[in-house]
């Protein structure tokens, strides 16, 4: 049952990381789609394409934001990696101290 846990944790993860992006890699009806729309897309004036701030649009705030948020991500996953780690440790040491 652990196996399967860690097995779901770790396939969060990758999603998390890598943003879904390999989903199309498998699908070639989802990508002409999305190329297709893409060009469409392309000719017409984009709420993304407009300036927020100097040389900033749209798109390139929400594009920070997303990376904002995957890095937070990281560094929450990190941080209670090494705080599990000690507090084994210390479980660990104190299991040690009572046996003797």
């Amino acid at each position: 049952m652990q196996i399967i846990s860690k097995v779901s944790d770790m396939k969060g993860r990758l999603i998390a990381y890598l943003g879904g992006t390999s989903v199309s890699a498998y699908s070639a009806d989802l990508t002409t789609e999305a190329k297709r729309m893409a060009s469409e897309a392309a000719s017409q004036a984009s709420v993304m394409t407009m300036p927020v701030l100097h040389n900033w649009t749209v798109g390139d705030v929400l594009a920070l934001g997303g990376f904002l948020v995957v890095l937070g991500r990281f560094v929450f996953d990190v941080f209670k990696y090494f705080d599990q780690r000690s507090l084994q440790n210390r479980e660990t040491d104190s299991d040690a101290s009572k046996d003797t």
